[in-house]
């Protein structure tokens, strides 16, 4: 599907034809452009998508024209919606920014990620594209089927006839493109490169905290010894004094006793214990 809006008889013959699995021409329900609310266009041609447009607001969080979001596409299952709408799952790998940009650049991280196109019952509310786990700009919306007065029964035979779907526009050519082995091995190497970018900065960041770690541990340790160092050097000053003021303590008390000794003497009548003038 490109721009151009589909029936409710080709949904329904596109996406309920295998029951529970994925209808084997449901990629081209995701070609072409989808409108975001912030301006933007993600763009999907065969199993990549990319930033055709790029809006002023999301430009500003660094955001660039053709910046490839998603790739290696397939559909994967279909499963009914409330309101008896229609919801067509894709798996992939997305490419999405991470925090802690600088103003004007963006850093990309590579994860598994699935896209979702929710197909409305009575297309009243567009037809909306979703991801789970991607860049916040996988998604957006597009102009929902004309409303017939037969289309709910119309719907109903799907599901029960499964009447062929709508060919393709065979001059929808850019929805229908895929990309070159040259394309896709330049998109490989660029989030190979950028992988490595970020593992390397990871990596010098582990390097800082762990350096960081041992210098405070050293540091640390190289405290408490000095800590232990003055305590034993204070330990022995306080066992010197005590053991000068007990040596002090132990003569005035040995001086005191001699002199009495001589007092209770003298008094007896030695004389020569008696204090000499």
């Amino acid at each position: 599907m490109s721009l151009r809006t589909v029936s409710l008889l080709a949904v329904g013959a596109l996406v309920m034809a295998s029951g529970a699995q994925a209808a084997p021409d449901a990629m081209s329900l995701l070609q072409g452009a989808w409108p975001t609310e912030s301006g933007s266009v993600f763009t999907v041609s065969g199993t990549s998508g990319k930033l055709s447009k790029v809006s002023a607001t999301d430009k500003a969080s660094g955001y660039s024209s053709n910046d490839l979001l998603v790739q290696g596409l397939k559909p994967v299952v279909t499963t009914d919606v409330k309101g008896g709408g229609r919801r067509v799952v894709y798996s992939g790998t997305c490419r999405s920014p991470v925090g802690g940009k600088a103003k004007g650049k963006i850093e990309w991280v590579v994860s598994d990620c699935e896209l979702q196109i929710i197909f409305p019952a009575d297309g009243g509310s567009g037809v909306r594209l979703v991801s789970t786990n991607g860049s916040p700009l996988i998604r957006g919306q597009r102009a929902a089927p004309a409303p017939t007065t037969n289309s709910r029964p119309a719907v109903a035979k799907a599901e029960t006839a499964a009447p062929p779907a709508e060919p393709a526009d065979p001059n929808d050519t850019y929805a229908r493109r895929t990309l070159t082995p040259e394309e896709l091995a330049a998109q490989d190497e660029a989030t190979a490169r950028l992988n490595a970018e970020v593992n390397a900065r990871n990596a010098a960041a582990e390097a800082r905290d762990r350096k960081r770690d041992a210098d405070y541990k050293a540091a640390q340790a190289a405290r408490e010894a000095e800590i232990r160092a003055n305590q034993a050097a204070y330990d022995r000053q306080m066992a010197d004094y005590r053991a000068r003021v007990a040596a002090s303590e132990a003569a005035a008390a040995k001086a005191r006793a001699d002199w009495e000794a001589a007092v209770a003497a003298c008094k007896a009548g030695d004389r020569s214990k008696c204090a000499q003038n």
